[in-house]
């Protein structure tokens, strides 16, 4: 998971997941999980669910099979110094997945989309928009947290229930289930 805001919530929804699923996922969360007591956590070699820090491109060490972009607002200007560097940065980080890779973005974020547009691999996305593969429908807000109909392209999913406040989390669980259906888990498994 990589982007300007929301990478390790967005992280650690997934991991939870994951965990939830009994898949067993190394996770390097990027802030502390309580479900795991800490930022790390030593799982199976098969799924390991990341926060990717773009600061200083660090995020291109990295060669995921599946690479998120939350969004990609102008931020670290002491390394970048212009949107164009940035989005240039989030494209060669979103084409380290390969032609055989998947790339998840926000379709909502003009940024995103105009920096995924040079990146290599399959492309998924998420958002509100109608034209997003993930969306959230029918958005409630009960006690301040958000109750929504997970769709992938035209089919319900799930109801997705959660329980931290804002509209920024709905689309940080919206990309966290992409990135966890792509990889396999079921419907079912998305609503831990």
């Amino acid at each position: 998971f990589a982007g300007s805001h929301g990478t390790s919530t967005a992280t650690c929804m997934c991991a939870q997941l994951f965990m939830s699923a009994d898949a067993d996922p190394t996770v390097l969360a990027g802030a502390v999980m309580p479900s795991i007591g800490g930022v790390f956590r030593n799982g199976s070699q098969q799924t390991m669910v990341f926060a990717a820090c773009e600061y200083m491109d660090s995020f291109l060490d990295f060669n995921p099979t599946v690479a998120v972009v939350l969004n990609a607002e102008l931020d670290h200007v002491d390394y970048f110094h212009s949107q164009e560097q940035l989005c240039t940065s989030y494209a060669r980080f979103a084409s380290r997945v390969g032609e055989a890779g998947t790339v998840i973005y926000n379709r909502d974020d003009e940024q995103t989309v105009a920096a995924m547009r040079h990146a290599g691999g399959r492309h998924v996305t998420f958002g509100l928009c109608g034209e997003a593969d993930y969306t959230a429908r029918e958005v409630r807000v009960l006690e301040g947290c958000a109750h929504f109909e997970l769709w992938h392209r035209g089919e319900c999913l799930t109801t997705i229930r959660l329980r931290v406040l804002g509209k920024h989390n709905v689309y940080n669980a919206l990309a966290a289930c992409a990135a966890a259906h792509e990889c396999g888990l079921s419907a079912a498994q998305l609503t831990a």
